[in-house]
């Protein structure tokens, strides 16, 4: 082999191997600035995702704080209604309580008004009913019941009359109903 060819096969070997090697060098070259690059954005992303979240945590400490600092200012308000409500709830009950016991003692004072005079009139029968009524919605006692019940029980005006007309006196009519 001529010494020509010798020198181009070696020189041309020599540029393949160049190239080769050359190609080589760039492949490693680029995939390691691939992952230089790759590790290089997933840390800016890592950076954003903290950036992101201490936001919200600053965010979240922010509505805490205004939260409490409301719920402060609403109790110091509410507090004293809290306790002017207290105190006129108290009162209501006594109110309650003493009209319950007037109501009770209007109910048996027409009770024994209208069992003395012997009988009731229809104003009489529907003012205890009326009484009666609002007795039981405040949780008065079954005692005022059975004087309504036998109150019930004491005839009307005409009735009275009636039988009055008939006996000529009212005492039997209120022997009966005792």
């Amino acid at each position: 082999m001529p010494d020509w060819l010798i020198g181009v096969i070696i020189s041309g070997s020599t540029l393949i191997g160049t190239t080769i090697i050359t190609s080589v060098i760039g492949i490693i070259i680029k995939r390691k600035f691939d992952k230089y690059f790759k590790k290089k954005d997933e840390a800016e992303e890592e950076d954003k995702k903290n950036r992101e979240e201490a936001e919200k945590l600053k965010a979240e400490e922010r509505q805490r704080k205004l939260e409490e600092s409301i719920d402060k200012v609403v109790k110091e308000h509410t507090d004293p209604i809290d306790a002017e409500l207290g105190r006129i709830s108290d009162k209501l009950d006594k109110v309650a309580e003493g009209t319950l016991d007037t109501l009770r003692d209007r109910i048996l004072t027409s009770y024994y008004k209208c069992l003395d005079k012997g009988y009731r009139t229809s104003y009489d029968t529907e003012n205890v009913n009326h009484m009666y009524k609002d007795y039981l919605a405040l949780n008065g006692n079954s005692y005022v019941e059975e004087c309504v019940e036998k109150f019930k029980k004491i005839p009307t005006e005409e009735e009275w009359k009636i039988q009055k007309k008939k006996t000529g006196t009212k005492k039997k009519i209120l022997n009966e109903n005792k």
